[in-house]
């Protein structure tokens, strides 16, 4: 029981404070507010969000455990430094993950899948009317991850949970990299009218060509901005 986890509704009200001061780092890390490479100054968060140093410090480590910061003995915490061989790892993760996922989805065919699938689409072309950049990063990686649960395997379902946050760290950073919000969102539908087609060949390939994409995007408007900093 829930009570039993919780021992006092003071500990309730810290899980709380840790929980929203870890999210609001991760926020000042998505808008700019924090670069990448930068060293993390407890006192001027502290002020900066109204918390003590006890959840700041929390926060800290839990956003370091998922590789989002990174703690430097004696040296402080900074924000972890996104790299190019870091972009193509996590697309080469990526490639790995989805397009096996998607031969086991073409190879036992779901509706409901589909409809799942369809239902991301949605969303995403609703946050891209609304020009809602994080709203469309969460449609986007909804999307994928419904391929890779229908590959039926928990540990790959896992695996893809810890690369969805490398990917929403890197496109959080890298925001200009949807360019027309509205084409990003068709280029899913290419990929759920190969998979209606039956066609498992010609499915990966529209996968992976958009993997690709994907990864050549973001790369390019990394540069862009590393060569602006």
């Amino acid at each position: 029981m829930m009570s039993d986890l919780i021992s006092s509704p003071a500990e309730l009200r810290e899980l709380s404070l840790v929980r929203l001061t870890t999210e609001a780092i991760f926020r000042m890390i998505g808008d700019g507010r924090l670069r990448p490479g930068q060293r993390l100054v407890e006192n001027d968060l502290s002020a900066q969000l109204g918390v003590g140093r006890s959840p700041l410090r929390e926060a800290f480590r839990i956003l370091t455990e998922r590789g989002a910061l990174v703690s430097l003995p004696r040296r402080g915490t900074y924000v972890r430094a996104l790299t190019a061989e870091t972009i193509d790892d996590i697309y080469t993760a990526r490639r790995c993950i989805e397009i096996f996922s998607l031969s086991e989805l073409m190879a036992r065919p779901s509706d409901a899948t589909v409809a799942q699938l369809q239902a991301a689409i949605s969303e995403l072309g609703r946050a891209a009317s609304a020009e809602d950049v994080r709203s469309v990063i969460a449609a986007d990686l909804d999307f994928h991850a419904r391929i890779v649960d229908a590959s039926g395997s928990s540990r790959l379902v896992e695996a893809f949970g810890r690369l969805r946050f490398d990917m929403n760290f890197a496109l959080l950073f890298a925001q200009g990299c949807y360019g027309d919000l509205a084409f990003a969102a068709a280029g899913h539908l290419k990929i759920v009218d190969a998979i209606r087609s039956g066609d498992s060949a010609a499915a990966q390939l529209c996968l992976s060509e958009h993997i690709e994409d994907g990864r050549r995007n973001l790369r390019r408007v990394f540069e862009h901005i590393k060569s602006n900093d």
